[in-house]
């Protein structure tokens, strides 16, 4: 038990939209936005409290993994070549996983430039079919899970291209 900081990037400073089903569902209405890894899980007792603030939150209710990659990282790659994306760490990636290239994982489409998406193999790099032909400069590395349909909203870190 304790107190302490909601982990950046979780909706409305960590709290949870109220219970479902007798106190066993709570929903975050908003993606979460947060690099992956294993984070505590705390409760509070609206009985005793009014449960605004992170010091409200003293039982320890459980871990939550999230999956997806540790935020960042840095990797460059050459414009005119084939780019691979070696050793992206982060909490259970899984083959088939997938890199898009953006400006902004929040709010951006894919970057042109590179041949779609970069697809981790058994090996766990990223890659993407052919050379990309992106031009030079900065841009952020967007996870999605293996068989996702949804956004590539992970952010994994810099990709500089040359």
């Amino acid at each position: 038990s304790g107190t302490a900081e909601p982990a950046p990037g979780v909706p409305n400073g960590g709290l949870s939209g109220a219970s479902e089903v007798d106190g066993t569902i709570y929903r975050y209405t908003e993606p979460i936005r947060t690099q992956g890894g294993t984070y505590s899980v705390c409760w509070c007792r609206a009985s005793s409290s009014n449960c605004t603030e992170p010091e409200d939150y003293i039982i320890d209710a459980g871990v939550l993994q999230l999956v997806g990659p540790y935020a960042g990282q840095s990797r460059t790659c050459l414009g005119g070549l084939p780019c691979v994306l070696s050793n992206i760490l982060g909490e259970a990636l899984a083959i088939g996983d997938e890199i898009e290239i953006r400006r902004d994982c929040a709010i951006s489409e894919a970057s042109p430039g590179f041949n779609g998406v970069a697809v981790r193999g058994e090996n766990g790099d990223f890659r993407w079919d052919g050379p990309i032909t992106a031009t030079g400069g900065n841009y952020r590395m967007c996870w999605r899970r293996a068989g996702g349909t949804g956004e590539h909203g992970g952010d994994a870190g810099e990709l500089i291209v040359l």
